[in-house]
């Protein structure tokens, strides 16, 4: 049943084009159940996403001898969502980091369950020849380690491939759940190769299509208003999940307030221009980041990934100007922002960091000396510090003003810092092994912004993974997985706890 056709690297985010923030509320409308339509396939679950919770969904289902049909968005060599962007780390999460990290959210027999179960899937994996490595994670953790998350997709599509009770259409995004006149949800309503068609579940949906972090729209909306960035994840991930459920009356667009995932810091120029996050490498720590005003605003070796708390680079500055005119706001007060380097360090190792969906999908390799970067244009040079300054212009994002830096305020600024670093002090606390005066020029610049790698959350469920409605009540059929459903803000429910919570929803569709 499978027709697969093949489409070369598509660079460019792709978007949902659905308004945000103001808009939710209305996508969570109820429509009235759809007239039973013609039915083109059919099988005992119908999947929607293949990344890592859908594929826990799949290995369930047909453990149970079920069947399944997956409608994948992208094509199949871009396939795998946010599990083929990032790194293979097979983490362990404690049940109690889990509840907590869902602000109690998500039980503790279900936080159980993820811990307990992630062992079969990775065990399975390994049946399926991936070849596991032993790593110590950030936190010290021993963790299993496959090459990248694409690894792990990989070993379980030649499982599942080739066989009878699993049919995986790519290049087939749902846009629209089926639902009968009692409510229930009974198919979904795909596009492929131009038409639409109509695949029945007998037993239910998994709505299992990953984060939002490809979506400006509902990045912006949702958390950071206005915010330049870059996704550094599969430009598919665009929360088409959210926009499903919420049409037929789920409670989703909740519980969104930290779940946000920062990677590194990136490289504005090329990632816009390549389509994805460029992420930057160490080497910024040994430089000089300056805002718009050409002033240091934060210690450069403080690191964006994974942190919730307010970063300096995000920082909304409000000016009082004596009561005659108010308080006004400039945006991201840091925001434009540029890392100065001299030759000496500029020129000692790459500056692209190998990390995310530009590494993994070959989208750029970087040159060793980054030379090459610089007659692209995504780096500045300058001779002197006063040359450097009059190319570094840019915008504000949320006003649209031209931003320029002050020559005058550069030099300043970085002879404070030079001060600083031979004296072995930093105003920001920045960490010896990286505090190193500028030496003599030519000196380099490179504009920067932050990258996302995922998105937590979104759709609201209840233990089960079934879909609520706005009375927390589960629409029947329905069930949502993995990232889109987590239920977790302030940390990660990782690999371990997407095919786990798949499962979960296959075990309970179909008994």
């Amino acid at each position: 049943m499978k027709n697969i056709t093949r489409r070369g690297f598509i660079a460019s985010t792709v978007a949902v084009g659905m308004a945000h923030s103001a808009a939710s509320q209305a996508l969570a409308t109820s429509a009235a159940p759809s007239d039973s339509p013609v039915w083109d396939a059919e099988a005992d679950l119908v999947v929607i996403g293949y990344g890592c919770a859908g594929i826990g969904a799949i290995k369930a289902a047909t453990d149970l001898g079920a069947t399944v049909i997956v409608l994948e968005k992208a094509p199949e060599e871009l396939a795998g969502g946010s599990l083929a962007a990032n790194d293979g780390n097979w983490s362990y999460v404690t049940p109690e980091s889990l509840v907590n990290g869902s602000f109690g959210r998500m039980s503790s027999e279900l936080a159980q369950e993820i811990n307990d179960d992630g062992h079969l899937y990775s065990d399975w994996l390994a049946d399926c020849g991936l070849e596991w490595m032993e790593k110590t994670n950030s936190v010290g953790q021993t963790v299993l380690a496959a090459p990248y998350g694409l690894a792990i997709w990989r070993a379980a599509n030649s499982y599942f491939e080739g066989r009878d009770d699993v049919t995986i259409l790519y290049e087939t995004p749902a846009v629209a759940l089926v639902q009968n006149s009692q409510g229930e949800v009974v198919g979904v309503t795909a596009e492929r190769d131009g038409k639409r068609v109509n695949y029945r579940a007998a037993h239910g949906v998994v709505i299992a299509s990953g984060t939002y972090a490809s979506n400006p729209d509902f990045v912006q909306g949702h958390h950071y208003a206005c915010l330049p960035y870059a996704s550094g994840t599969s430009p598919y991930n665009t929360g088409d999940g959210m926009v499903l459920a919420a049409r037929i009356g789920a409670k989703a667009f909740q519980d969104l307030s930290l779940a946000i995932e920062f990677g590194p810091l990136a490289v504005r120029k090329a990632s816009e221009e390549l389509g994805t996050a460029i992420p930057m490498s160490s080497l910024y720590y040994s430089g000089v980041m300056v805002n718009g005003e050409g002033r240091r605003f934060m210690s450069e070796d403080r690191e964006m990934g994974h942190n919730k708390s307010t970063e300096p680079i995000l920082t909304i500055k409000c000016t009082n100007t004596n009561g005659k005119k108010g308080n006004y706001g400039n945006g991201y007060y840091n925001l434009p922002a540029w890392v100065i380097f001299d030759a000496e360090t500029y020129g000692s190792d790459r500056l692209m960091r190998p990390f995310g969906w530009a590494t993994v999908r070959g989208v750029y390799a970087w040159s060793d000396d980054n030379q090459a970067e610089v007659a692209k244009g995504w780096v500045l040079k300058g001779d002197t510090l006063e040359e450097l300054a009059s190319q570094m212009t840019s915008i504000n994002d949320m006003t649209g003003e031209d931003v320029s830096v002050d020559a005058t305020t550069l030099v300043e600024t970085i002879a404070r810092y030079n001060a600083g670093a031979e004296a072995g002090e930093d105003e920001f606390g920045k960490s010896a092994d990286y505090l190193k005066p500028l030496g003599d020029g030519p000196y380099y610049a490179v504009e920067i912004f932050p990258s996302v790698m995922y998105s937590n959350n979104g759709i609201s469920v209840n233990d089960d993974t079934q879909v609520l409605d706005w009375d927390d009540e589960p629409i029947p059929g329905l069930y949502a997985v993995g990232d889109i459903a987590s239920r977790e803000r302030a940390t990660r429910i990782c690999m371990t706890g997407d095919m786990v919570t798949g499962g979960h929803a296959a075990k309970h569709a179909l008994a």
